[in-house]
């Protein structure tokens, strides 16, 4: 991958990311029925595809990054409706805080993007490690990124390196009580099981790590 990504490059990552998310609806609502109502899977399709139509309305240019990312957001989070759809949003909505006006993005810039997110997340949804939430995957992966980007690593390299941070985060909720949501109510029954939404973020840097070694 290229030391930098520009705008055209974010918009096709975002469309083939969401395009990924959709096709694991079923694995989605399936481990969101072990805690919750089962919907995770049809909530993150409504949105990403959304989100998909809103880029597919672009000609050939394309708005700067932060205003992209936030438009994601409220794209997402008007078509859907649900605690993840709040959180989808708040990530769309920091990363474009973060980008800003920026036509390209560095690898330290992604870092920043991607602590942003996390930042964010436990802003909004008064999360925190250990609560057994997306964010126990999240945070982990934005801190390696960072790590990585900070001695100097290529994209691909800090990407691997934060997928790998996003899987032991999402296999470390196996053994947390769930504090938020309605997986909270349901107390030691779903201890033993995974966080859906942890597992989703894991998605997330599998495909973008993917993505980053064919460009």
């Amino acid at each position: 991958m290229s030391s930098t990504c520009k705008s055209s490059d974010i918009v096709t990552l975002i469309r083939g990311l969401c395009e990924s998310l959709i096709m694991s609806q079923e694995e989605f609502c399936s481990l969101d029925a072990k805690a919750g109502d089962g919907d995770l899977g049809i909530t993150i399709t409504y949105g990403c595809r959304a989100v998909i139509r809103y880029i597919d309305g672009f000609g050939d240019s394309f708005p700067p990054i932060g205003k992209f990312f936030e438009s994601c957001g409220e794209h997402f989070e008007e078509n859907t409706g649900s605690t993840f759809s709040t959180v989808a949003a708040e990530m769309f909505y920091s990363a474009g805080e973060s980008a800003g006006s920026k036509e390209e993005l560095t690898a330290e810039d992604a870092a920043k993007l991607f602590n942003a997110m996390a930042d964010g997340v436990a802003k909004r949804g008064k999360v925190t490690l250990g609560d057994k939430t997306i964010y126990d995957a999240l945070k982990p992966s934005a801190d390696a990124f960072h790590r990585s980007v900070e001695k100097g690593h290529s994209f691909t390299d800090a990407m691997e390196e934060a997928r790998t941070a996003a899987e032991t985060g999402m296999e470390s909720t196996k053994g947390m009580k769930a504090k938020i949501g309605r997986a909270s109510w349901m107390g030691d029954k779903v201890i033993k099981e995974v966080d859906a939404g942890s597992v989703v973020w894991v998605r997330v840097m599998e495909y973008i790590t993917e993505h980053s070694r064919q460009v």
